[in-house]
Formats: structure tokens, C-alpha cells, sequence
């Protein structure tokens, strides 16, 4: 498996415009076609004959960022239990992080880069600073807080 954020501008220029797929899917098959058709651009047909399927994913919408999100955020809670280190998320981090429109418009690795940064490398710091087994992370004046 293989991904690729070809295309990602045409959709970010496209939704800048009000472009929307569940109310235009004709115009979501339009870019599609678009993104298929600038392949080349980026890859020799050489790698892209060896391709089993292309595969071209609808704009994640909000619903899905967040569920990206909580899964990005349970995995480090687990990670950390796994070294006995209990974290406490408060549930209002979730919706500050997604309130970041330029993460949201990198897909899922830019919502991950934003839990990495955002959250997990305050979170090492205060380990290696020495903060106990026990942690918190909430938002205080609108700025995550490891306490």
C-alpha cells in the first residue's frame, strides 16, 4: 500500500470555492478525473503501469478528521500505559486541534503530525523533565497544558 497527497491542492482550491462532494458528485468526478489524468506529472508511466488500482479519496470531511483524531489521540494513552504512564486527555484538546485548518487540509498525516506536535512532544518533554506516571493534558487559555 502506497499514498500520495497528488491532487490535495486541486481539492483545497476546489473546497476554498464551496466545492462540496456530497452535494456535487459530478464535480467530485470531475476532479478525480483531473487528479487521475496529472499522474504522469509526478511518476514515469513506467512506476505507474506497475500500479494494481489508483485509487482517488473523497476530501476528509469533519466527522472523519475527528475520528482520526481520537484515534491518533488513544494510541499514544495506550503507548504511554504500555510504559505505565497514565495520560488524561481533557475532551475539549479534541476540538482545539481541530480547529487547525492547515493540518485538516494535509489529510491524516497532517492530522497526526498535529497530535505529534501539539500533544506527544509536550508530553516527552514533561517525561524526560521528570513529571510523574501520572499526566494530564488540557487547554488553558487556548494552548495545551501538560501537567
Amino acid at each position: 500500500t502506497m499514498t500520495s497527497n497528488i491532487g490535495l491542492k486541486e481539492f483545497n482550491q476546489e473546497a476554498a470555492l464551496g466545492f462540496s462532494t456530497e452535494e456535487n458528485k459530478d464535480g467530485f468526478e470531475n476532479l478525480r478525473n483531473k487528479v487521475l489524468s496529472s499522474l504522469n506529472q509526478y511518476f514515469p508511466p513506467e512506476f505507474s503501469n506497475r500500479l494494481d488500482a489508483i485509487i482517488v479519496f473523497d476530501p476528509l470531511d469533519k466527522s472523519a478528521a475527528k475520528n482520526i483524531l481520537k484515534k491518533e489521540i488513544s494510541g499514544l494513552i495506550d503507548r504511554l500505559a504500555e510504559k505505565n504512564i497514565a495520560l488524561e486527555v481533557s475532551s475539549d484538546i479534541l476540538n482545539h486541534l481541530l480547529k487547525n485548518q492547515e493540518a485538516a487540509k494535509d489529510g491524516a498525516r497532517g492530522l497526526k503530525r498535529e497530535v505529534n506536535d501539539s500533544l506527544a512532544n509536550p508530553l516527552a518533554e514533561s517525561i524526560l523533565n521528570g513529571k510523574n506516571s501520572k499526566l494530564s493534558a488540557r487547554l488553558i487559555k487556548q494552548k495545551i497544558v501538560i501537567e
